[in-house]
């Protein structure tokens, strides 16, 4: 038996809102949507979509040089060209890769509440005749809404056969990954934490320029060490559906003024963002993710609307007048009282 060497890596972060099905053991049809990527040991690869070959059970995909099944117990890989390695992408199936055997949820274990018990990447016993070292490596972690992730749940499964005697595997191989679908399909949707909304301004070394113009070498202002040059930049479209399934993307728009005489222009912000209020109020000058000040200050987000108090007692840090106009008679009560 070949040596296995399992790696987590605490990148790419996801958020579920719904969780995972009662019933977590998923089956080959409900990987529909997988995206498979296999590399060959010669640098060729192929690109393919997991498919449902019948309605209740089995599930799998085909390409050139490589075939791959699963119905409820083991994996069954087949290749007739060297394989480098094998990544499998489950975001778009709405499942995950559940890493870890333990079974008492998150704090008291290291399971993902609802997640139960899973297992890492393992071959059948059977395939004896596989020698050398694997690598498998776990990305894309999962957290639940409002939770931090635990670390056993990820989107994505790498497997790195290129250190097998051959610079790669060939024939047929049994292995298995526990794998747990989502209640929810769709409900598995990338961690805004390091979003700007479209039009935040950026202070750059040539003045306020929109988050979409900036370019790989701006120089941007941070708190802690002035200029410093920018390395990448990513962007990602977020569509109505998508919105829809999911309320914790939803832009937090505060109105000018409304934090402060010192604030003359619209801020919008997701919900996971930290800003640092810099501009004299009755409140503490702190940084906070905005999902912060929703839920300590008493203050909602809505679609398309402003972010606005829910009792007068604040409209220091946010103006009524200016943050509820666009709301009817019946948004504008207060909805607490502090």
């Amino acid at each position: 038996m070949p040596s296995i060497d399992i790696v987590r890596r605490d990148e790419n972060p996801h958020e579920t809102v719904h969780g995972f099905r009662t019933d977590t053991a998923s089956r080959g049809t409900d990987l529909a949507g997988a995206k498979i990527t296999a590399t060959y040991s010669d640098g060729t690869t192929e690109t393919l979509t997991w498919i449902a070959y019948d309605p209740y059970t089995n599930g799998g995909t085909s390409g050139d040089n490589i075939e791959m099944s699963y119905g409820w117990d083991w994996h069954n890989l087949t290749t007739t060209k060297p394989l480098a390695s094998l990544k499998i992408d489950l975001q778009p199936a709405s499942s995950v890769f559940d890493t870890t055997y333990d079974y008492n949820d998150f704090p008291s274990g290291i399971s993902t509440p609802g997640s139960k018990n899973g297992f890492p990447f393992e071959l059948d016993t059977a395939d004896q005749g596989v020698s050398g070292d694997i690598t498998v490596t776990y990305s894309g972690t999962v957290n639940i809404a409002g939770s931090p992730a635990v670390g056993d749940i990820y989107t994505t499964m790498e497997i790195d056969f290129s250190q097998l005697p051959a610079g790669g595997f060939l024939g047929l191989l049994k292995w298995n990954s526990d794998i747990d679908t989502l209640e929810v399909p769709g409900d598995l949707l990338p961690s805004p934490a390091t979003c700007l909304v479209r039009g935040t301004l950026v202070t750059t070394d040539l003045g306020e320029i929109p988050v979409e113009e900036l370019k790989s070498g701006c120089k941007i202002l941070t708190r802690d060490n002035g200029f410093q040059e920018l390395v990448v930049t990513t962007s990602r479209v977020v569509e109505a559906p998508e919105l829809r399934r999911n309320e914790r993307l939803f832009p937090v728009r505060i109105t000018a003024g409304a934090l402060g005489r010192g604030y003359r222009s619209v801020i919008c912000l997701f919900p996971a963002s930290t800003a640092w209020s810099s501009v004299p109020t009755s409140l503490d000058v702190c940084l906070r993710p905005t999902s912060h000040w929703l839920q300590q200050f008493a203050l909602r987000s809505f679609r398309g609307s402003t972010l606005t108090t829910l009792s007068s007692r604040l409209n220091t840090f946010i103006s009524s007048s200016r943050g509820m106009k666009s709301f009817s008679p019946n948004l504008r009560r207060p909805r607490v009282s502090l």
